[in-house]
């Protein structure tokens, strides 16, 4: 073998070692990045079996709706982190106390002027609470 093939030979082991190294460098970042999304998609699925939601009561005066609703899991939930949807509508303005909701324990949620969400042609209005881990449950009731 002559010294040509030889260098040859060597710039191809070369070239294929340098190959090998940088496949390995990002097979092991992605396997990483995998590990922890599928640990973090872990950790949400385990906090929906663990969380629970009960619309119990939902009362209106003049402008003003109050909707009590009950923590029936048993994780700890964050009422400032929750979504209230009237009739399918998003309602940014509403107050939740207390704003720590521990498991087994009541909220109460007060919407003011209530009246601007509500279509007026429909009857039955659907009220639906979503939270943080996706949990949700509505109510239906008749104005």
């Amino acid at each position: 073998m002559g010294f040509s093939i030889s260098a040859a030979l060597s710039i191809f082991f070369l070239a294929f070692i340098g190959i090998l190294l940088m496949t390995y460098s990002r097979v092991s970042e992605s396997a990483f990045l995998i590990k922890n999304s599928t640990n973090d998609y872990l950790d949400i699925k385990i906090k929906q079996l663990q969380s629970g939601i009960d619309i119990e009561n939902i009362k209106t005066n003049g402008h003003n709706m109050r909707i009590v609703a009950r923590n029936t899991g048993s994780e700890i939930l964050d009422s400032n982190r929750m979504n209230l949807l009237i009739d399918g509508n998003l309602i940014e303005q509403f107050y939740a106390k207390p704003s720590v909701w521990f498991p087994e324990t009541e909220i109460e949620i007060t919407v003011n002027g209530y009246n601007y969400y509500l279509n007026n042609k429909i009857i039955e209005h659907r009220f639906k609470i979503i939270t943080k881990a996706g949990i949700s449950d509505y109510s239906i009731i008749t104005l």
